[in-house]
């Protein structure tokens, strides 16, 4: 899950700037390294620089580590977006419902995360 949720922090932030860079931080706001937009393709590295991994943003959304190996691939449609492993298995699917909440279900079907209705803004 913590890869679906960089994957499309990362997206979002592509749509600004055709290269950008920011700091990555852990659950308790330390800095665990950057992420670096260019073009379609996100390159993650550590504190030290080494790369770790790329995202290649796109439909499908490839996630790969720092040999170029494939980790994980995101493909959206419609109102559905399905996470495969490496071999192409269905790891989790997110669907968003009619009324505005989120559904996401582990590759046997199972309920795993369900979001409740945003409130509007006004």
């Amino acid at each position: 899950m913590k890869t679906l949720v960089l994957a499309f922090s990362l997206a979002m932030i592509t749509a600004a700037s055709a290269q950008l860079t920011t700091t990555r931080h852990n659950s308790n706001g330390e800095p665990i390294g950057t992420a670096t937009t260019t073009g379609n393709i996100v390159y993650i590295r550590d504190l030290n620089g080494e790369l770790t991994g790329t995202i290649a943003l796109g439909n499908p959304m490839t996630i790969r580590d720092h040999n170029g190996n494939i980790l994980e691939t995101l493909t959206s449609e419609g109102n559905t977006a399905t996470i495969r492993d490496a071999e192409g298995k269905t790891i989790r699917t997110t669907i968003k419902n009619k009324d505005g909440t989120m559904t996401t279900r582990d590759a046997n079907g199972e309920i795993i995360v369900q979001t409740s209705k945003l409130p509007k803004q006004e």
